[in-house]
Formats: structure tokens, sequence, C-alpha cells
């Protein structure tokens, strides 16, 4: 059997996922991906596909997988550079490991962060896990922000705010990031997955009246001073207030970008104030957010008009956190 990819935009890679999940292979002996010479692969596309091709090989473990590139195609030569085919598996004997590649001003490769295991290293032993994640966020963020230190800031924000939401109520020890960012468009993406427990199952556990599906669990999530963290065992030193996930897609909306969030069987997607939905699949939760990198913009003003509205919009007397509001713990 042989299954043809010709994209991995955000819509294909959606579309795609969905496929994977119900494809039945009880009577198949092998399975080929041939991709596209022309397909064009975006940090969300490459993270939802890799994971969707890894869950189906796990599924049927009997099944015999192989993928049929063109390895002169310029698209495929990038995928295999951000690790997108030996996040796949590590068998396949083209391109670079998750995490290997340098990245430059224009990408970050296809990274694994890991909350558990880093103490290991002797530099990070004395870290927090909060400060570990902050520290990962930042290094990533040089990376992108060629060396404009408003957006640098911005995405050291954005990258911490929701790899901490991915440890304290996904309940997973480690997340995805893969980014791009594209000069001639004018346009960042930033792409975070986790496999953890999705929105619904985490927020059902505090708001069972109101969480009805995954749409719902999302749609609260995304307001402010919902999602503060009630689990112990991943809760930080610093306080979360629940205005990470609100702060970061208003963000997305006032830098003429989007906020995409994928869990369960839905992605909901937040562009200018609007909300749509599209059927998907992802066990755990996926977050794309772009932004427009021509938009002149003061970091802090731009946290601190947001907070402020948020805090307007909470009938309780809650206030935003310090790091929902900017603040660092590393300088």
């Amino acid at each position: 059997m042989e299954k043809n990819i010709e994209n991995l935009d955000e819509y294909s890679a959606i579309k795609l996922s969905k496929e994977l999940n119900i494809l039945d292979l009880k009577e198949e002996n092998e399975l080929a991906f041939k991709f596209s010479d022309y397909i064009m692969f975006s940090p969300f596309g490459m993270l939802l596909i890799e994971n969707s091709i890894k869950s189906l090989r796990k599924k049927y473990s009997q099944v015999k997988f192989s993928i049929k590139v063109n390895k002169e195609s310029r698209s495929i030569t990038y995928a295999a550079h951000m690790g997108f085919f030996k996040a796949i598996s590590e068998n396949i004997n083209f391109g670079k490991l998750p995490g290997e590649a340098l990245g430059n001003d224009n990408y970050i490769p296809i990274s694994r962060i890991h909350f558990k295991n880093y103490r290991s290293n002797y530099l990070f032993s004395k870290m927090s896990p909060l400060k570990y994640i902050e520290y990962e966020a930042r290094n990533l963020a040089k990376v992108l922000a060629q060396k404009n230190e408003e957006l640098e800031k911005l995405f050291t924000y954005l990258i911490r705010e929701i790899i901490r939401n991915s440890q304290e109520h996904g309940l997973t020890d480690m997340a995805w990031v893969c980014a791009q960012n594209w000069k001639s468009r004018s346009t960042a993406e930033i792409a975070i997955l986790d496999n953890g427990i999705g929105y619904k199952e985490s927020l059902i556990r505090k708001y069972k009246k109101f969480v009805i599906n995954d749409e719902t669990a999302m749609r609260i999530a995304l307001e402010p001073g919902v999602t503060e963290s009630y689990v112990s065992k991943y809760a930080q030193e610093e306080e979360n207030s629940g205005f990470g996930l609100f702060v970061a897609s208003e963000i997305c909306d006032a830098l003429d970008g989007s906020f995409s969030i994928l869990s369960g069987n839905t992605l909901l997607k937040k562009h200018k104030g609007t909300f749509s939905i599209m059927e998907a699949f992802h066990e755990g939760s996926i977050i794309k957010m772009s932004i427009n990198t021509s938009k002149n913009f003061c970091f802090e003003e731009l946290i601190a008009n947001i907070v402020t509205d948020g805090e307007k919009m909470i009938r309780q007397n809650k206030k935003a956190s310090e790091l929902s509001k900017g603040k660092f713990l590393i300088s």
C-alpha cells in the first residue's frame, strides 16, 4: 500500500492526520509514504504528521513502513535537515536527528524538550522545571528572532508559556518544538506538540459542567484566569494565574497572525478576533502561533495592554501573575 503526501501546510496536515487515524492496516504487509518533490513543509505540519506516523507504526507494529523521497528535492532536503524524517524513525538513513541541526536566524529544527530528565546534566541540576523551560525557550527564541530584541522577548514568552502549559495541564514530561521565520513573507510560525492528556481531560476535572467536548474545553482554556494550576505534582514555584494561553492568543491577533489549538478531535483557530473550528485528530495537544514580524511593537506595552483587558473580563477579583505579565526568571 502506498500513501501519497502532496502538502503539509496546516490544512493538509490536519486532513492527513485524520486519514491516518482511521487507516486500517490489518490486512496490509507494507505501507510506503511517498512525498512529493514540491511539498510545502510547515512547522505545524511536520510535528503533527511525524507524530501521526509514529502512532500508526506503533499501532501496526507488524506492518513494514517505508518512505519514498527524491533526495535531490529542495523541499525534501529542507525537511530532512529539520529532523522530520528521523523524527518518524531514527532508522531512516536520511537527514538529521531532531535537535541535531543547530538552526539559524530562519528556523528552529524539530527539537525535543524534557521536563523530567534535564537534571542529569550538571549545568541544569540546580534549576527548577520552570527556569529550565525558560532557559530552553530563550535559546530557541534567540535563534529565531534575527537579533531583534523585541522579537526575542516575545518568542521567549510565547514558547515558555505554551511549554509550561503542556507540563502543568497536559501532565507530560516532554514537548516538541519547531519554528520558521520566513523573511520574504514577514511571517514567523511556532508549533509546539505534546502527547499529554489533552484539554478536555485536563479541564473536565475542574469544569465538569461546562466541558462537554474538545471544542468547549479549548474555548474555556483561552479565557483569562481559567486554567490556573491545580495539580500539585506539576505546580511551579511561580503562581500560574491562567493567563498564559489568553495572552499568547491575543498577541497573535495583535500582530496580524493566528493562534490554533488542536486537541482530541477538534482544531480551534483564532484569527482577527474570530474563531473557526475543523474536525481533526491528535492525542494530546498541538499549538500553532503565527505573527507578522514586520509589525513594530514594544513587548512590555503589548503584554501590559493585553493583560489589562483580560483582567477586566474576569468577574472575580483575579489578577494575572508576574509571569503572565512578561516577567522573566533568567536575566
